[in-house]
């Protein structure tokens, strides 16, 4: 079946899910341009000696219906890196997120892990090509809007500054209650291990309490598995579908009075 662009999918859930989210000082008129397959968010940097543009997209793989899969925020590197266990877990992740409909939001780099997550998706519905553009005046929208488009939660595959700079964008986000979405790290041969060390050390020195370091969930594979060939699409869909939402006690923003 052709994957459908719907305007709820391109402009986020509703209005009520938006206002949770932090306002920003530049927002940007947000335009649209051909193609079904594929949305481009753009932020170009405010110094206008430099013009530096940073792209945002996603490929549209949504069947249409209210039944349809909610979409999915991939984090990943916007460099190669040099572990091959990792471009095959970026590949997994991408086809099996094709193969179930889910539409995968990524950092729309033709470079890197995020360009390898987004050819396994193009190549499973043979979208390439086919681009949605929208423009907006900053990094912090094009963040702001990757997260309300991810109705079904985010995923980082390992990473850099950029990616780590998000995955605590977003827990942080959680912990306030302005979201309630899974954030799932996929501990690709340990990568992510120095991050869950470092959040049980902030657990036990005070500065993190118990209940937000559940927050995060780390995926790991079998120690007697080869983590080129552990299928990290498969547990990447597990853990999504069986994620509990944020437990009680939580800081809930929506329900605040200011």
């Amino acid at each position: 079946m052709q994957p459908v662009l719907k305007r709820q999918t391109l402009y986020g859930t509703s209005a009520d899910s938006e206002s949770r989210f932090p306002s920003l000082p530049f927002i940007s008129h947000i335009t649209a341009f051909g193609g079904t397959g594929n949305l481009s968010i753009k932020a170009y940097s405010q110094d206008r000696h430099s013009r530096k543009q940073l792209s945002s997209s996603y490929f549209i793989n949504q069947t249409d219906g209210p039944l349809a899969p909610a979409s999915v925020c991939v984090y990943c590197a916007a460099s190669p890196g040099n572990i091959p266990a990792h471009r095959a877990a970026a590949v997994s992740v991408g086809t099996a997120l094709a193969r179930a409909g889910r539409t995968l939001i990524y950092g729309g780099s033709s470079k890197g892990l995020m360009a390898t997550g987004g050819e396994g998706i193009g190549d499973e519905y043979e979208q390439k090509g086919k681009l949605k553009t929208i423009i907006v005046k900053s990094m912090h929208e094009r963040k702001m809007k990757m997260a309300i488009l991810a109705e079904g939660g985010f995923v980082a595959l390992p990473g850099g500054y950029g990616t780590l700079e998000e995955i605590f964008e977003v827990t942080t986000w959680s912990q306030l209650g302005i979201h309630s979405k899974p954030v799932i790290l996929l501990n690709v041969e340990g990568y992510f291990n120095p991050l869950r060390t470092f959040i049980q050390d902030a657990v036990a020195a005070g500065y993190i309490r118990q209940q937000y370091a559940e927050l995060i969930t780390f995926v790991d594979a079998p120690s007697d598995c080869s983590q080129e060939s552990f299928d990290w699409g498969l547990a990447t869909l597990q853990s999504l579908s069986t994620w509990n939402s944020a437990k009680e006690g939580l800081f809930q923003w929506a329900r605040t009075k200011l």
